[in-house]
């Protein structure tokens, strides 16, 4: 009885804890975050954009992390599942994936020979890094400093 009870248990920790609810930035805090690190930021609004209204990067000489707003929810979604499907898509001759979603947010990522992605959406904002593998530690660290990993 005690072994089911404590079963019981640890599978309550581990969905409670997967599919609790982060935070998203605002693209201020973002780049107010990044310029603090030492990153250099360039802001662009896009026009005619079906799914974002802002992207900023943050840039280092090796790698960029760039930050997007999407106009709704519903479009960063969209947005997401595109950026995610033109990573699939890339040519590889061997490569691992790997695949998060709780409550508001949803990650995706894939090392190939290499290369590192990450893509990480909470809410209407995206979080997108593609760069040579030898930077994935590093942007993942980022990525978990600002909530997004």
């Amino acid at each position: 009885m005690k072994r089911y009870l404590m079963l019981i248990l640890v599978v309550i920790m581990i969905v409670s804890t997967g599919c609790s609810n982060r935070t998203a930035l605002t693209i201020d805090e973002f780049n107010d975050i990044m310029i603090e690190k030492g990153y250099e930021i360039q802001k662009t609004t896009l026009i005619g954009d079906d799914d974002f209204d802002t992207i900023s990067n943050a840039k280092t000489g090796n790698y960029e992390i760039a930050f997007m707003t999407g106009l709704s929810i519903q479009q960063s979604i969209s947005g997401y599942e595109d950026l995610k499907e033109i990573i699939q898509n890339m040519p590889s001759d061997s490569s691992s994936e790997d695949e998060v979603k709780g409550g508001n947010y949803y990650e995706y990522s894939r090392t190939t020979d290499d290369d590192y992605f990450i893509l990480s959406r909470i809410g209407k904002t995206i979080i997108f890094s593609a760069s040579d593998k030898k930077y994935k530690d590093t942007i993942i660290l980022q990525l978990e400093e600002l909530g997004y990993k």
